[in-house]
């Protein structure tokens, strides 16, 4: 055989290898996918006549009814993370399912966030509990609006609902799309992010030219902040109901659990939260306010330095140009269905969890526990407020003063030169203090 021949033959034995190789892998991922039984096209009807859509997925021929891991979100990836998510449940030993908000992917109604949460994620735990293949327990888990929608559920206590696990949970009108009633711009387009279409909205989502100009063309033109639409040209109907709430009145107090709401609250939560988490005052929120009205009510929390997005994934190794500790990152999926399996099959408490709060601290590469909020702290330090002027910094005292003084901060609202920005703990070491000294007089 001359070498030209044999080239050829060798070319011809790799590509037939190749060609069995993707028959083999893809077999194998056919065999895998005939372990599932999903159902990708389920209707729940609400009280109030509205549809769910919904997806369910099971083991391939399971006849036993089994626990219900339970999504309930406004972000549709049906094709994509959604669909891999509830196989990953049926992988666990669970039914999967996901429940989508009110008028999204194919339910026909009005898209209005928040809004209707308590209401509907009571009646799709109440329609799932009733299925042949639910054994009445459901626990629920997720992130960011995914942690509200679990607040939400347990507003009015459904029996079917045994836990759930919040990651960096919201809380409408407390941190989005206001915070002490001081209204902040990321929901401006994030509702035209899921409030667009029946998916999600993508393209204009992705213009971050047009969003962050039109904060900086509002501030510049001197208008009044309800005529942002105005200038973004694009009417928003979501952001003119939500300014027209400006406190935390009954709009947003149906949303969630409030006050005495809590004291109904008798299963156990396990959350997520991060240092660096935009939310955080809303996930904690939940938390200290259970604590108070809810005492017996067995909560954890497993908090690091972690941000709004990197918590929901157990953890990145560098965030705002700083370096985690190693033993931050955590495997948050194996954490979680370790808790499931502990409040729904009676298994053992995972590991990880010491004690009510487990922190780790920066810096240290350890992870430490307390049984509550304020027992993880050693000691306070109180300082006081002077007007006696050090450099380019006003000085703190450890004594209370004898006398009360004052500083005087102007601001003229009809300057629109002047601006602050640097407001994001990025990086999270800095070199320089910004003292702002230019606002005082």
């Amino acid at each position: 055989m001359n070498n030209k021949a044999l080239f050829l033959f060798l070319g011809l034995f790799l590509m037939a290898f190749q060609l069995l190789a993707q028959q083999t892998k893809a077999t194998k991922s056919a065999d895998k996918e005939s372990d599932y039984d999903i159902q990708d096209s389920v209707s729940i009807t609400t009280r109030d006549g509205a549809i769910l859509s919904a997806m369910v997925a099971r083991k391939k021929n399971e006849a036993e009814a089994k626990p219900v891991i339970l999504q309930y979100t406004i972000y549709v990836r049906d094709k994509s993370r959604d669909l891999k998510t509830i196989k990953e449940s049926v992988d666990n030993g669970y039914t999967g399912v996901i429940v989508y908000t009110r008028g999204k992917r194919f339910s026909p109604d009005e898209i209005n966030p928040y809004e209707n949460e308590a209401n509907d994620v009571y009646d799709a735990i109440d329609w799932i509990s009733k299925q042949k293949w639910c054994s009445g327990s459901i626990g629920m888990y997720g992130g960011s609006y995914n942690g509200f929608t679990q607040w939400a559920a347990s507003k009015k206590m459904h029996p079917a609902l045994k836990t759930i696990v919040p990651y960096v949970a919201n809380r409408p009108g407390m941190g989005l799309p206001m915070e002490n009633n001081i209204f902040i711009n990321p929901n401006y387009e994030w509702a035209f992010y899921v409030g667009n279409n029946k998916y999600l909205d993508t393209v204009t989502n992705n213009n971050r030219p047009r969003f962050r100009g039109l904060k900086f063309r509002w501030w510049e033109s001197g208008a009044a902040y309800k005529k942002m639409d105005s200038i973004d040209g694009e009417p928003n109907r979501w952001f003119q109901k939500w300014i027209s709430h400006p406190s935390f009145d009954s709009y947003w107090q149906k949303m969630a659990p409030y006050k005495i709401d809590f004291s109904q609250i008798n299963i156990p939560v396990l959350a997520f939260d991060g240092y660096y988490n935009d939310s955080q005052n809303s996930g904690l929120y939940y938390l200290k306010e259970l604590q108070k009205y809810s005492p017996k009510t067995p909560f954890y929390l497993i908090i690091g330095p972690y941000g709004h997005f990197g918590t929901q994934i157990g953890g990145e190794a560098v965030i705002n140009d700083y370096k985690v500790d190693a033993v931050a990152l955590i495997d948050i999926k194996k954490i979680t269905y370790q808790w499931f399996d502990y409040i729904l099959k009676k298994g053992t408490k995972p590991e990880f969890l010491k004690d009510k709060i487990n922190y780790e601290v920066m810096g240290a590469n350890v992870w430490k526990s307390a049984p509550s909020f304020e027992k993880m702290h050693d000691d306070f330090l109180t300082f006081y407020m002077t007007n006696t002027q050090s450099g380019n910094f006003y000085s703190a005292d450890s004594k209370k003063p004898k006398k009360k003084e004052f500083l005087v901060q102007k601001v003229d609202f009809a300057d629109r030169q002047t601006s602050n920005n640097n407001y994001y703990p990025s990086p999270i070491i800095q070199k320089e203090v910004n003292t702002m000294m230019d606002t005082f007089l």
